[in-house]
This record gives structure tokens, sequence and C-alpha cells, in this order.
């Protein structure tokens, strides 16, 4: 397998931990199997199905902020965040309207008007920050 060095070293103390309690004979691919299984186990269970179901706006996110250049992730850091405000009548459940934000772009920059976003999620937001516009992740003309 072609990989950095740093990952091969991992994958070789994988494959060392597994044949220590399984037996030597354990194969490579078998040991691939293990690692899947118990990836599988961790990241689709009944929880994550449950806030699979319960935030479709930041599952559709892929589970990250959307705003140009962060890369906060993970449920615990993560919300929802109306691109239109609620409060100018923006649709409540409206995917367009909806987008991920992490805690610090959505309470500390945008809602303290630090950062602004338009448009309709997930594609066609547009950001502005420090005087400059922004589609996605490149600066928009």
């Amino acid at each position: 397998m072609r990989v950095e060095p740093g990952v091969m070293t991992m994958w070789r103390e994988t494959v060392a931990w597994w044949r220590d309690r399984l037996g030597s004979t354990v194969g490579e691919w078998e040991v691939l199997t293990l690692c899947l299984h118990d990836f599988w186990k961790t990241w689709d269970n009944a929880e994550t199905r449950r806030q699979r179901r319960e935030n479709p706006t930041i599952e559709r996110d892929g589970w990250r902020c959307t705003a140009p250049a962060c890369r906060s992730m993970g449920s615990g850091r993560l919300q929802e965040h109306h691109i239109v405000f609620r409060s100018e009548g923006g649709a409540l459940n409206d995917p367009g309207n909806l987008t991920t934000l992490c805690v610090g772009h959505h309470l500390g920059l945008l809602h303290e008007g630090k950062i602004r976003c338009s448009g309709r999620a997930p594609d066609a937001i547009r950001w502005e920050m420090g005087g400059r516009a922004y589609l996605g992740d490149s600066i928009a003309t």
C-alpha cells in the first residue's frame, strides 16, 4: 500500500495489536474488516442515527461549519443558522434558509454583526466579512 510513512506505521501497529489478541495467522484483510466493523459501530449507531434524523441541515452540510475556511466539525460545536433571520420573516424549516455554523461563527461573529450571509443554502450562500464578499471558499467578484 502506498501511504505516508506515519500512516503505514499506524497500520503496522494496528495489525500487530490484532495479531497479539487473535493469533499471528490473522491476515491484513481480516484486520481491515475488524477496523471497519469498529468504525461502523462508532459512527453508525442509534445515537448517530438520531442525530442525523434530528439535524438534517447539519447532516447535509457534512457536520462542518459552512463559513469560508472554517473546518469546525462535530455535533457539540455546530448549530443551525437561519440565513434570513426568523425575526425578519425567514422560513423556519426551508432547507435553503438553513446552514450549519460553529458556535464561534454563529454567536460570536454573525449574530454580533461582524459577518453576514445571504442567498440560498447549501451552494449559493454569499458571505461578507471585513468588507469582502465570498461565495463558498472563494472571493466573489
